[in-house]
């Protein structure tokens, strides 16, 4: 299970369930949950766990 919560707030901001961790699905949840709350680019501060999903290149290429 992937989630996003608001770290301030503890609002989860999205969610999904996978067999599997990894960035792909990782960054795909980044994004939808930055289209939910309308987060422009450049205006998220992401506080990750540093699990290998959150370092994977298409997770990085996700966030720039």
């Amino acid at each position: 299970m992937l989630k996003n919560i608001h770290i301030y707030s503890r609002k989860i901001i999205c969610w999904e369930v996978h067999e599997q961790e990894s960035a792909v699905h990782a960054g795909e949840l980044i994004g939808k949950g930055c289209l939910l709350e309308g987060i422009r680019q450049g205006g998220l501060v992401l506080h990750s766990d540093n699990g290998s999903p959150m370092k994977g290149a298409t997770m990085l290429a996700t966030l720039q």
